[in-house]
């Protein structure tokens, strides 16, 4: 999953939060911003 700062209207927190669901529910994967 990728997510930058710069983004208007996806705050930057919602990205790493909705990673952070994903992964806690067994889905694999790495986050860059």
């Amino acid at each position: 999953m990728s997510h930058g700062t710069h983004d208007p209207l996806v705050l930057h927190s919602w990205g790493k939060s909705t990673f952070s669901k994903l992964t806690d529910h067994g889905v694999p994967g790495q986050f860059y911003t």
